[in-house]
C-alpha cells in the first residue's frame, strides 16, 4: 500500500508537458488550462478557409482523440452569423466582413481538454451593379453592367428573358479576375422576339458561395416588326407578281425587317434578300439578325399559308401533296464554350451561353420546327426551339398551342401559351 501511494505521488511531482494544455472541463469565467499528460499532444493552430458574406459557410474541426468529443469556443469572437456546435461543426451565414480570431476547445472526458488557436477572413461579397440596355434591331439587344470582384476572381453573365416567364437564357460566362475597381461587362444577345418586353440582370459568383449574387432587374422591349406580320405580309408579297409556291417544290419569301440573306443551290455565299423572292427546298436562310416572312402552299386546293420566322439560321422543306406542314430545320454550328471534363480525354460543352442554335416562329399556317433532339408542330401561334449549349433542345410557346415530340423518349406532348419543354440528351452523347 505504501509502494502505490509513492509512485502515486511520483508521477504528481513530474513536470508536465511543455506546450501542451488541457481544459479543466468548466465554462465557468474561472475556467482555465492546465497541463496536460505526455499522452496528449497540443492541436496545432489553424487557418480557416474563408468565407463569404451573405454565403452558407462549413467547416469541420476534427480531434486525434479516440472517444467522442466536445468543442466550444472559450476566448475570442466567431464571425457574426457563424455559430460552432458540440460537435465541432462551424457552420451559418456570415453578415459581416474581417478578420477573426478566437479559440476552439476539443473537450474528452476521458483525456481531458485541448485548446485550438483558430483565425479566418470573411470578405464582402462581389458586387453587380446593371447599367442601361440598348434594343439594337427587333431581334437583338446590347446589355451593360459592371462588377466589383473583391478579394477573389468571379464569373459574370447576364440572364434574360420575356417578362413573365420562368425559364432564363443566359450569355457566355466572363472570368474577371479579383480586385476593388469595377470591371464593366457588356454583351449582345440575339434570338429576341420582336415587340416583345424581357427582363434581365447581371449576375456573379465566386469560388467560396456556389450561389450566384444578382443585380437589380430592369426590363427592355425589343423593337416592333418593320411590317405587319402574316396576312398583309401575304398579300404585298402576293402583288408583286410572284408566281404561287407549289407544295413539295417551292416557297416564296420576303425580308420582314432587320437584315436577311439566303443561300441556295449553286449561290457559293450567302447573298442579302432585299425583295420577295421564290426559292426551291434545297435553301438555307439567314435570319439571325432579322425577320423573314415564308409562304408555302397548302397543295390543289390553290391555298397559301405565311409564317414569320427570326434569330436563326434554319434550311426549309416540305413534303408534295395536300395540307402538308412546312418545315424549318435548325442550321449552322453551336458557337458554344467548350471545356474539360477533369479527365484529359472527354470534352462537353459548357452548361451557360447563348450560343446555341434558335428560331423563332410566328404564324397561322401548319409548320413544324426541328432541332437535334425534337420538333414543334403549330397550327397558329408564336414559339421558339433552341438547341443549347448543354445538349439539349428548348421548346417554348408564347402564344396558341404546340406540339413538341421529343426524339429522344420518343413521345409528345401539349405545350400551351407560357409552358416551356426541354429535350434532353442522354449523359455521355453531348454533340
Amino acid at each position: 500500500m505504501l509502494v502505490v501511494l509513492g509512485l502515486v505521488l511520483l508521477l504528481l511531482l513530474l513536470p508536465a508537458s511543455a506546450g501542451a494544455h488541457c481544459w479543466d472541463g468548466s465554462f465557468s469565467e474561472e475556467a482555465e488550462l492546465i497541463h496536460c499528460g505526455d499522452d496528449q499532444q497540443p492541436i496545432e493552430d489553424v487557418e480557416l478557409p474563408p468565407a463569404q458574406v451573405g454565403a452558407h459557410y462549413g467547416y469541420l474541426f476534427e480531434s486525434d482523440q479516440q472517444s467522442v468529443s466536445s468543442y466550444a469556443v472559450k476566448e475570442g469572437e466567431l464571425p457574426d452569423g457563424l455559430g460552432l456546435d458540440p460537435s465541432g461543426l462551424l457552420s451559418g451565414v456570415p453578415t459581416a466582413s474581417g478578420h477573426f480570431s478566437f479559440v476552439v476547445i476539443t473537450y474528452n472526458h476521458v483525456t481531458g481538454g485541448t485548446e485550438q488557436h483558430a483565425e479566418m477572413d470573411v470578405v464582402a461579397a462581389p458586387e453587380a451593379a446593371l447599367g442601361p440596355a440598348e434594343a439594337i434591331t427587333q431581334t437583338t439587344a446590347r446589355l451593360r453592367g459592371s462588377v466589383t470582384p473583391g478579394n477573389f476572381a468571379i464569373d459574370a453573365w447576364f440572364e434574360y428573358w420575356p417578362t413573365g416567364a420562368t425559364d432564363a437564357l443566359s450569355t457566355t460566362v466572363e472570368e474577371i479576375d479579383g480586385g476593388v475597381d469595377p470591371v464593366e461587362v457588356t454583351r449582345e444577345i440575339d434570338g429576341l422576339a420582336p415587340a416583345t418586353e424581357y427582363s434581365f440582370r447581371l449576375a456573379v459568383s465566386s469560388e467560396l458561395s456556389p450561389d450566384p449574387v444578382y443585380s437589380e432587374t430592369r426590363t427592355l422591349r425589343t423593337a416592333e416588326p418593320v411590317k405587319p406580320p402574316a396576312q398583309a405580309v401575304l398579300a404585298e408579297t402576293v402583288s408583286t407578281g410572284l408566281p404561287p409556291p407549289q407544295a413539295g417544290k417551292t416557297f416564296n419569301i420576303e425580308p420582314a425587317g432587320g437584315s436577311v440573306s439566303t443561300k441556295c443551290k449553286g449561290d457559293g455565299d450567302f447573298r442579302k434578300l432585299d425583295r420577295p423572292k421564290q426559292v426551291t427546298l434545297d435553301c438555307e436562310i439567314d435570319a439571325e439578325d432579322g425577320t423573314v416572312s415564308v409562304t408555302a402552299s397548302k397543295g390543289s386546293s390553290g391555298e397559301t399559308q405565311t409564317a414569320l420566322f427570326w434569330g436563326g439560321l434554319f434550311d426549309i422543306d416540305q413534303e408534295a401533296g395536300d395540307n402538308r406542314e412546312a418545315q424549318m430545320t435548325l442550321a449552322g454550328q453551336r458557337r458554344c464554350e467548350k471545356r474539360g471534363d477533369g479527365m484529359g480525354n472527354k470534352r462537353q460543352l459548357a452548361n451557360k451561353g447563348s450560343g446555341g442554335r434558335r428560331l423563332w416562329g410566328s404564324g397561322e399556317g401548319n409548320y413544324k420546327t426541328v432541332g437535334s433532339h425534337g420538333s414543334a408542330t403549330v397550327r397558329g401561334t408564336i414559339w421558339l426551339v433552341a438547341d443549347r449549349c448543354d445538349g439539349s433542345t428548348l421548346f417554348k410557346v408564347k402564344r396558341g398551342t404546340v406540339v413538341v415530340r421529343d426524339f429522344i423518349k420518343k413521345s409528345s406532348v401539349v405545350l400551351q401559351a407560357g409552358q416551356s419543354y426541354i429535350a434532353k440528351v442522354a449523359i455521355g452523347r453531348l454533340p
